[in-house]
This record gives C-alpha cells, sequence and structure tokens, in this order.
C-alpha cells in the first residue's frame, strides 16, 4: 500500500514539474497576425455548427482541428497556454508509457527516460516545432491531433504485448481519439491509420488473436478518415491555393512532380531534421559497430557516424554566430537542392547532393536489419522509418509545399523521436548517446527562450526553398 501510494505521489509530481515547464514556453506565445486573427474573427460571425459546416464545404475537413481552434480563438491567450502545457504533459506521460515496458528496476534510467519523453520535442528544430507546437493555429492543427492519435495507438500497443486475447472493459474510451484523429490533419489520419495496419500485420504473424473491438476501431478511424480527407472543401481549397501558391504546378507532368516531391523530401529531411536524423545515424552506427564484428557491418558503421558528423555540421551552420560570419561557407552546396527537371542546366554538384544524402538515408534501415536481424525489432523501425518518409514524400505532391512550412514535418519527427528512443535504450553503455541527447534537448530549450525573451514571440514558419524552380 505505500509503495502505491509513493507511486501515485510520484506520477502526479512529474507530470506538475512537466507541466509547468510547459506553461512557462507557452506564456512566450501570443495570438499572431494572418490565421489567428482570421479565426478569430469567424468565431464571432458564426456559431459553432455554422463554422465547421461551412468550413468543411469550402475549406477543410478538419473538423477536429476546426472544432479546437473555435473553441479556443478568443482572448485571453491564457486559456490556450494552459491547455497546450497539458497536452505536452499528456504526450510526454503517453511516451513514457511506450517504453516503460523496457524499464528495470534503476531509478537513473526511468528519469533519464522521463527526461526524454516529456523534452523530446525540443529535438525537433524550430522550423518544425515554433509554427506546429508553439502557434496558436498551427497547434490545433497538428500537435493536438498528434496526441490523441498516440491515445488512439495504445490498445493496438497493448494487443503486441500479449499472446491472448484481452479485451480491456473501457476500450469505448479509445472511440474519441480514433474520431478525433479521423477528423484531423491527412497527415494525422493516414500516419495512423499505416502504423495501426502494421501493427495488425504484425499480431497475425505473430499468431495473436485480434479481438473485434479492436477490428471495429481499426475501421471506424478509416471512415472517419475517409470522411475527411473527401470533403468538398479541401478540393476547393487546393484549387485556390494552387493558383496563389504555385500556379505552375498544374503544368507539371508526372514526372516533374515526382522529382520535385523527391527533392522536397531531401530539402526537408537534411535541413530540418539534422537534430533527429544526426542522433540517429550515430546511435545506429554505435549500435550496429557493438553487434558485428564484420568488415562490411563496420564499414557501414563508419558511414552512418560520418553522416551523423555532417549533420552535427548541419546544425552548427543554423547558428547564427557562425551563419553571419560564413565560415562554413564551402559546405553549402552539400545542403543546398537544385529542382533537377528546372529551367536551367543543374550543376554536378547539385547531383552530387542528391546522391549523398540518399545514401545516407538507406544506410539506415540496413544497418537496423544487419544488427537485429534475429528479432522483428528492426522490421519494426524500418517500417516505422518509411511511414515517416512516405509521409513527407506525400506533401511534397501538394502545391503549397512551399507555403505550408516545417510543421508539416511535425508528424515525421514524433515517428523519428521513437525510433531514436529505441535505438538509444539498445546502446550499451547506456550513456554514450544518451548524454549529448539531453544536451541537445536542454541547448535547444535555452536558446528558445533566450530568444524570445531577447528578441519577442514570432512564429518562424519554416519555409523550404529549391533551387532552379519557378517563380511562385
Amino acid at each position: 500500500m505505500k509503495k502505491a501510494h509513493q507511486k501515485i505521489i510520484f506520477e502526479v509530481t512529474v507530470n506538475l514539474v512537466f507541466f509547468f515547464i510547459f506553461f512557462i514556453f507557452f506564456r512566450h506565445v501570443s495570438f499572431q497576425p494572418g490565421d489567428d486573427e482570421i479565426f478569430i474573427g469567424f468565431r464571432q460571425q458564426f456559431s459553432i455548427g455554422e463554422f465547421l459546416l461551412h468550413y468543411y464545404r469550402i475549406w477543410s475537413g478538419r473538423i477536429f482541428n476546426n472544432f479546437l481552434i473555435y473553441i479556443l480563438a478568443r482572448p485571453p491567450i491564457l486559456i490556450w497556454q494552459i491547455f497546450m502545457a497539458i497536452i505536452l504533459t499528456v504526450f510526454g506521460r503517453t511516451l513514457f508509457f511506450y517504453f516503460s515496458t523496457h524499464l528495470d528496476n534503476r531509478f537513473r534510467r526511468k528519469i533519464i527516460l522521463l527526461i526524454i519523453c516529456y523534452l523530446g520535442i525540443f529535438l525537433f528544430s524550430s522550423a518544425v516545432l515554433i509554427p506546429s507546437t508553439f502557434w496558436f493555429t498551427g497547434s490545433l492543427s497538428y500537435f493536438v491531433p498528434v496526441v490523441f492519435a498516440m491515445l488512439a495507438f495504445v490498445p493496438f500497443f497493448n494487443l503486441l504485448q500479449s499472446t491472448e486475447i484481452k479485451v480491456d472493459k473501457f476500450w469505448p474510451i479509445f472511440i474519441i481519439p480514433i474520431v478525433c484523429a479521423g477528423l484531423s490533419a491527412e497527415q494525422v489520419s493516414i500516419g495512423l491509420v499505416l502504423i495501426i495496419s502494421g501493427a495488425l500485420l504484425l499480431a497475425k504473424i505473430r499468431r495473436i488473436k485480434i479481438s473485434n473491438q479492436l477490428i471495429f476501431l481499426y475501421i471506424l478511424l478509416i471512415a472517419f478518415s475517409i470522411v475527411s480527407i473527401t470533403a468538398p472543401g479541401n478540393w476547393l481549397r487546393l484549387d485556390k491555393e494552387t493558383q496563389v501558391w504555385f500556379s505552375e504546378y498544374g503544368n507539371f507532368n508526372i514526372l516533374a512532380k515526382i522529382t520535385l516531391a523527391f527533392g522536397f523530401s531531401l530539402t526537408t529531411i537534411v535541413n530540418q531534421w539534422y537534430y533527429l536524423m544526426g542522433l540517429i545515424w550515430a546511435a545506429s552506427g554505435i549500435f550496429l559497430l557493438l553487434q558485428s564484428k564484420k568488415w562490411s557491418s563496420r564499414l557501414i558503421s563508419f558511414l552512418l557516424l560520418f553522416y551523423a558528423s555532417v549533420a552535427g555540421l548541419r546544425f552548427v551552420t543554423s547558428l547564427n554566430i557562425f551563419a553571419q560570419r560564413g565560415i562554413f561557407r564551402f559546405a553549402n552546396p552539400l545542403f543546398s537542392f537544385s529542382f533537377l527537371l528546372g529551367p536551367n542546366l543543374v550543376e554536378t554538384t547539385a547531383l552530387c547532393a542528391y546522391f549523398f544524402w540518399s545514401l545516407g538515408i538507406l544506410f539506415l534501415p540496413i544497418a537496423w536489419l544487419i544488427s537485429m536481424k534475429q528479432n522483428q525489432i528492426g522490421l519494426v523501425l524500418c517500417f516505422l522509418y518509411f511511414v515517416a518518409l512516405f509521409l513527407i514524400f506525400v506533401t511534397g505532391f501538394s502545391p503549397t509545399l512551399f507555403a505550408s512550412g516545417g510543421r508539416t514535418g511535425l508528424v515525421p519527427n514524433v515517428i523519428l523521436l521513437v525510433i531514436l528512443i529505441g535505438l538509444l535504450w539498445k546502446i550499451k553503455p547506456f550513456l554514450i548517446l544518451v548524454a549529448p541527447t539531453i544536451f541537445l534537448i536542454l541547448f535547444k530549450m535555452l536558446t528558445l527562450i533566450y530568444r524570445w525573451t531577447s528578441n519577442g514571440y514570432f512564429v518562424d514558419y519554416g519555409l523550404i526553398t529549391m533551387q532552379n524552380i519557378f517563380q511562385h
């Protein structure tokens, strides 16, 4: 009884501490000109039913996102700040739940896992983190649905932890996050459908019986996702935004669109995901080096560590102290991508950048399959990795790819964070990469606070640019 009481006190204390940390960050955020003010104006013009129906018909099928925006789009912003601090706390607790089954009795490992799960979002670059989390409209359109998707996956995760049918008597509760995730941003609903499909396939491979309740939740998710994606407003919005942001896109053939999406994906991964990708390359290289003594495995390990160091260079070039002085200007061609089918001939260095980073991205699943071939973990990591890549690649087919900004990287970044935590827990000795990971988290937190207190809060939308592309 005493232990249970201590556990409850510890749980409450941990969540309160992280809640106040997040709340401190959100206190710097304010309503911004543009979307925030537009939605505040809509709230004064329409009732909630009229607003949701109006938006579904002419602009967006993201009913859950629009519902939240309507409810919270009003002064004071303090209500939204408290709400988002709670949401980030739930995010951390849910992520911790997924990995807590691998914990031993060592208190230090538990504390480290708590820190990385709750504060791991600070491993997202500002271009991804700010417009998707620390911005009123962006947070309700992206981060909140992601948290609901994570909650919706809980019963499917529990399925993989057992060998027989166990029907939770509280399973109807999960209808709520399932419906909310289905009626959210397309990346969230599609990503969740893919990951749950993978979980059910894995359950079949392991010969785990799947309950009718889980099948019902799965079908429900697909149904509401279809309702959201096929909204008439999505197509009207697509036509309008194509004219505004990229009118030439309609003239592209399928090859040009695929090439553009590929270049957009590489640009995003290299220039906005360097925190996570650098750590994943390093963790994968170290783990493979410790697992296999074959010369081919060692070669891949050293290549992965090399890519980690180049990602570190990209991190250094993002710092103002170095960017303004142009100290690492020589590395610019390595991080710049041109549209290969644009109006001008592409230089050899541009082709080299494509080849170089494509290899680095492909080395990761190869390393996981080699180092974890004795179990299914390698396959699970590969599956999650390809889902993340698919979600950003599909975004590259949108005419608004240069206007949406880094927020479209949130869902893939959350998946990459899950992969990173899984890899960190595989490496022994434990602190080889955990210490640098926590250092990067703290560094990001301090730089954000310094930036907002010194220069005031503003939204860095993380807009992507590519060379050799038509004006848009």
